[in-house]
């Protein structure tokens, strides 16, 4: 398990939560304002190397899927995550797997 907290002047203004294993790493939780979460995520894709990612994303944030989908993941299906109605993302990094 992974966890990162953003701050700005002492408050906490976002974190991520991911599992990495030797396949790859997925996103559990990725909350703050959008920049937040650019940074969080990227931060998670350079973590993961040339391991696939994937990440849960909330439907009722549509800035945070515009995030997943410019950096190449694909939306794979939308399901109950975590209480909410949450779109899975996926973006293979690794052909042989």
């Amino acid at each position: 398990m992974l966890a990162w907290a953003a701050e700005q002047d002492g408050d906490l203004v976002g974190f991520t939560v991911a599992e990495s294993h030797a396949r790859g790493v997925r996103v559990l939780t990725l909350e703050g304002g959008t920049a937040i979460c650019q940074l969080l995520l990227d931060k998670l894709v350079r973590l993961a190397g040339e391991r696939d990612v994937s990440g849960w994303c909330p439907a009722d944030r549509p800035d945070v899927q515009k995030l997943f989908e410019t950096r190449g993941f694909l939306r794979q299906y939308l399901d109950d995550f975590q209480g909410c109605p949450s779109y899975l993302y996926h973006c293979s990094r690794n052909e042989a797997h």
